[in-house]
């Protein structure tokens, strides 16, 4: 990416798209008068990030599929719209998001997907929301529109200015259009759990048979169950299932599990009654290096993402959660419970300017939905 210092919007593609008049005026009024914009999609995903603030911008109307190319592989659709229209089209093409976004509910749109980062069961093995975006068109803060990148993997046009946007939470400007490739359905996926002594043993594992098990594409434990996914043609499912079997008992699973926990509906999530003497627990979401160790902390644990995800449940202060695994190289989010302006991962010094100087670029009076991501931006 181009370096922020030298970041001109003149340099970019800036357009005068009069079907997004309406948004761009909205804009504009809250640049001059400085009044903070909470961008409205679906809202399906509220409860992810710092508490939404300023006036509400609905966007949930700007919907639509406006070019999809089976043959390329490449579709380009508004941001409000939703990602059960968007995996309905895909699918009668035989095709589908590869980062296997979380729906959270049937309202989810595709704008919310991208802002939120989130992915399924498959990330560490074909990549996230990022992996997959090829471009997007934006307003930015000075209620500008302008597109970045293009409709094809090659196109390093806006130097590459589209990647940030995902996981952004809306903080860089409000998502109009977006290009995404999207990947063919797997003929054949099956769904396996078998008896795991430990967890130690359960990473150990998982971490051996993503070098395997080429079909590989989601694996996760859970009280003494190793829970893995292949995916992949009838032949590479049949032969990773037998040299599994060689020296497991294996048992077939619901292919929904994947789903429940990417969604956070698994029982996992569901908080229960605790005695109001004793501190609510709080569901921490903690990212490792796959090989990590097991965490070291009281309370339960599910794995994902082959190990590299790591949700806790605990009565621990989530500033004692954060100083343990920062020890481990690693990061965490606060699920439920706690405070929600600490919701993610604090970040260290140079990341932290990095960060204030792409939302300066993009939005320089800090009007988009402040706080959501981290406190000031």
């Amino acid at each position: 990416m181009g370096s922020l210092r030298t970041l001109n919007w003149s340099d970019f593609k800036i357009m005068n798209d009069k079907q997004y008049s309406a948004l761009v005026e909205r804009v504009n009024s809250a640049y001059r008068s400085g009044q903070a914009l909470n961008i409205c999609g679906a809202s399906s995903k509220t409860f992810y990030g710092g508490l939404p603030d300023g006036i509400a911008l609905p966007v949930g109307e700007n919907r639509g599929v406006i070019d999809y190319d089976p043959a390329e592989l490449v579709i380009v659709a508004r941001a409000g719209t939703s990602l059960s229209e968007i995996q309905t089209l895909l699918a009668a093409q035989g095709q589908m998001l590869g980062f296997e976004p979380p729906f959270i509910d049937q309202g989810a749109t595709l704008g919310g997907a991208v802002a939120s980062g989130l992915a399924g069961a498959c990330r560490p093995y074909r990549g996230g929301v990022r992996d997959y975006l090829l471009g997007v068109k934006i307003i930015n803060g000075k209620g500008q529109i302008a597109q970045f990148g293009g409709r094809v993997m090659k196109n390093v046009a806006g130097f590459d200015l589209f990647r940030p946007m995902a996981g952004a939470m809306g903080t860089l400007g409000v998502l109009l259009e977006i290009s995404l490739r999207v990947i063919p359905v797997q003929e054949q996926q099956q769904s396996f759990e078998f008896n795991t002594s430990n967890q130690k043993n359960a990473i150990n594992t998982l971490c051996a048979l993503a070098k395997q098990l080429p079909s590989l594409s989601a694996g996760g434990w859970l009280e003494g169950k190793l829970q893995l996914r292949l995916s992949g043609s009838q032949l590479a499912v049949s032969r990773d299932t037998n040299l599994l079997a060689q020296s497991n008992s294996l048992s077939e699973i619901d292919a929904l599990r994947w789903q429940t926990v990417s969604q956070f509906e698994h029982p996992f999530f569901t908080q229960p009654d605790i005695d109001k003497a004793r501190p609510q627990n709080s569901i921490c979401s903690i990212d490792l290096a796959p090989a990590t160790p097991p965490v070291d902390l009281p309370g339960e644990q599910l794995i994902d993402w082959g190990g590299a995800r790591r949700y806790l449940k605990t009565e621990l202060d989530i500033k004692a959660v954060r100083q343990s695994i920062e020890k481990l190289g690693g990061s965490v989010s606060l699920l439920k419970g706690g405070e929600r302006s600490a919701f993610f991962h604090p970040l260290n010094p140079g990341m932290m300017s990095l960060h204030q100087r792409l939302k300066k670029s993009f939005d320089p009076k800090g009007i988009f939905n402040p706080g959501r991501l981290y406190p000031g931006l």
